[in-house]
């Protein structure tokens, strides 16, 4: 079985750094998610959002 890997802000940081650009849409989707406060909904990071991008 394989193990979970531990994502640092350093390589969360390199991920978001060397993927494609968010469009305008997933940016407003952050957006509006990070001003719900405490009930945000987001139910992946940004990272594994580029993460399945680059899979398809």
């Amino acid at each position: 079985m394989g193990t979970n890997l531990a994502i640092t802000k350093e390589i969360e940081n390199y991920i978001n750094n060397h993927s494609l650009e968010l469009t305008a849409i997933q940016k407003e989707i952050i957006s509006y998610n990070s001003s719900l406060g405490e009930i945000k909904r987001m139910q992946i990071s940004i990272s594994q959002c580029h993460f399945f991008a680059f899979n398809c």
